[in-house]
């Protein structure tokens, strides 16, 4: 019985764990989204008229990006922001 229990108990704590990193990515996709409008307001509405928060739309990863260009020219860092 005590071993039943705990297993419950384990697989409801993985259960919460996912739901807050679930919550966590929705927070976060929002307040990009944000921060996206103030910097952007309408090209970003023409580039996703829907918005950048969406119910199916997960944050996955955060960085730097260093784009190569022509021989020799030096290397163009951006931050990038990937979603689902």
């Amino acid at each position: 019985a005590v071993a039943q229990a705990l297993g419950f108990c384990s697989d409801l704590v993985a259960q919460l764990d996912a739901s807050l990193a679930e919550q966590a990515s929705r927070l976060h996709v929002a307040e990009l989204h944000g921060q996206l409008s103030r910097d952007l307001g309408t090209r970003l509405r023409a580039v996703l008229p829907e918005g950048l928060a969406l119910p199916h739309r997960r944050f996955l990863r955060e960085g730097q990006l260093a784009l190569a260009s022509d021989a020799g020219a030096p290397r163009e860092n951006r931050a990038v922001c990937l979603f689902n």
